[in-house]
């Protein structure tokens, strides 16, 4: 009984990790490349004092510590790993009795809790940094006989893990009686005092759930509650004198049941199918997979404008824009091109899109506004890096210098920021730059104000500026089809007969033709059921 016992501590930690290693990289990389690019962790004093100036600040600095290797999924993925090792092994340290099968089979119950809350993209992993920072020293402070450390103990951690300490405030009750409550009311009194004489700035709801536990401030979940409550209430619902009456090995299986249930509910619904559909087109657009954006849309395609984005930038990219623009679902005459919209990821395929047509001042202006819509007000990795490209490109090398200057205290952006760098003020070698080269080559000879209702004539003029320049064509004419301008269309296939570098015309524009020609009565055509589409929008 002994052995297998010790089988069962050796296996189960060893088969968490192997099982949220593959969850992580191989279901759900989006959701890591989300959350890296929602923030730079830089390796410098200053960060680390202005991450620690809060209540949680320790954990908070920890979580981006480790959020930093997801810019690679298997490492993220293995970092991920370890972290619910350890929350399973210190949840295990609540127990009295740590060897039965019952113990370990509950301690898996709170990880099972974690991935499911971790399906909420703007859950924080500081919020499980937290929380293993708390049961590290509730499992620390188990022996300890003097009821009245714990006072100095929540005030440390409320500081360091925020308001987590609740966790180790309750487990402490749980086991030392009534006299716990004096270090819970210590506990309370100091998150009072802290609210109205430091952060006064945030809001009440904050400093008590957590500054830096999610993304979006002065917002909380069921589960982001739910979840230390039950931590604190695990032994007791497992060690009490009507569960130990029960076979252990019987009730242990039944708990391991309930956490395989669990498991699969929390992949199945806790993690919203279309939201990770279009964190996989953005990760794939970034890393220019541009194939496996077209052929995950033709599988499935989420029905909204930044889909469309991230699709068409796609055709663009590999010149099936032209053929095949409208054998995928457009959103409108945003499908292209989106107006702005602050938050942190709508207008990142139109960023791009600007980027690689060489509309290099919309880009900078779309990728800042990104980075400053990231609701916890942090910068971010990828966005500072194509706004320090941006600034290269216009030849502003001091700003340019600073972008680069952060970027060179982190992890994995410094050899391109060294690199970078390198090229300042040295034009030869930015114009030999592939990117950088090609949008200044492309760039508009005249200047002019941006004006979104206008997109489609700074796009025909992007062209006509360097006729080289054919994803601005092919923007340009699928701009005018997508706002049902006909005429347009029609009028300058001239430039597509002339300069578009076709052995033949694109079948898309030969679809559209035809429906123009049949007034929109053409069975079977794909441009005539967008235009369809568009005009019952437009009567409803």
């Amino acid at each position: 009984m002994k052995t297998n016992s010790k089988f069962l501590k050796l296996a189960l930690p060893l088969l968490l990790g192997v099982l949220v290693f593959l969850f992580w990289d191989l279901l759900h990389p989006e959701v890591l490349n989300y959350h890296e690019q929602n923030q730079l962790f830089l390796f410098s004093w200053d960060y680390f004092l202005q991450r620690i100036s809060v209540p949680g600040g320790l954990a908070d600095w920890l979580s981006e510590f480790c959020v930093q290797f997801y810019y690679y999924s298997w490492a993220g993925a293995l970092v991920l790993a370890l972290l619910f090792i350890a929350l399973q092994q210190l949840v295990l340290l609540q127990f009295n009795n740590r060897s039965s099968m019952l113990s370990q089979m509950a301690s898996l119950l709170p990880s099972v809790l974690m991935i499911w809350h971790m399906g909420d993209i703007e859950v924080l992993l500081s919020y499980m940094l937290a929380m293993l920072l708390v049961l590290a020293a509730s499992a620390l402070m188990r022996k300890c006989r003097f009821w009245w450390a714990d006072i100095p103990m929540v005030l440390v951690l409320y500081w360091l893990a925020g308001p987590m300490a609740w966790v180790y405030a309750g487990l402490q009750l749980v086991r030392g009686g009534w006299k716990q409550l004096i270090s819970m009311g210590v506990l309370l009194a100091t998150q009072v005092l802290v609210y109205h004489f430091l952060l006064d700035q945030n809001t009440l709801t904050e400093v008590m759930l957590g500054i830096n536990y999610y993304r979006v401030p002065d917002t909380w979940t069921g589960m982001q509650v739910m979840q230390p409550i039950f931590i604190v209430l695990l032994p007791l619902l497992f060690e009490n004198k009507v569960v130990i009456k029960w076979k252990d090995t019987s009730i242990g299986t039944a708990v391991g049941l309930v956490a395989c249930v669990l498991g699969y509910l929390a992949i199945d619904t806790g993690y919203d199918k279309d939201i990770c559909e279009l964190l996989t087109q953005d990760m794939l657009v970034r890393q220019e997979r541009w194939d496996d954006v077209i052929e995950r849309a033709e599988k499935h395609q989420v029905q909204n404008p930044m889909s469309s984005n991230y699709v068409n930038l796609s055709l663009a990219m590999k010149r099936q824009l032209a053929d095949r623009m409208f054998d995928f679902y457009q959103s409108g005459d945003d499908a292209l091109i989106m107006p702005a919209i602050r938050d942190n990821v709508s207008n990142i395929g139109t960023a791009e899109a600007f980027y690689h047509l060489s509309m290099t001042n919309s880009c900078l202006r779309y990728f800042s506004d990104l980075q400053e819509s990231i609701l916890n007000f942090r910068k971010s990795g990828r966005f500072t890096k194509r706004i320090a490209e941006c600034y290269i490109v216009n030849g502003n090398y001091p700003i340019a210098r600073k972008q680069l200057a952060l970027l060179k205290q982190s992890l994995f952006y410094r050899s391109w920021a060294e690199e970078a760098e390198a090229c300042l003020s040295k034009e030869a070698l930015v114009n030999a730059n592939p990117d950088w080269g090609r949008m200044r080559r492309f760039h508009f000879k005249n200047e002019f104000l941006y004006s979104y209702p206008e997109v489609d004539k700074m796009l025909g003029q992007l062209f006509a500026d360097n006729i080289d320049n054919k994803m601005a064509l092919d923007y340009f004419m699928g701009d005018m089809l997508l706002k049902g301008n006909p005429q347009g269309f029609m009028g300058y296939m001239r430039w597509v007969q002339q300069y578009g570098g076709y052995q033949m015309m694109p079948a898309g524009y030969q679809d559209a033709i035809n429906a123009i020609q049949a007034r929109g009565e053409l069975p079977g055509s794909a441009y005539a059921s967008f235009v369809k589409r568009m005009m019952s929008r437009g009567s409803n």
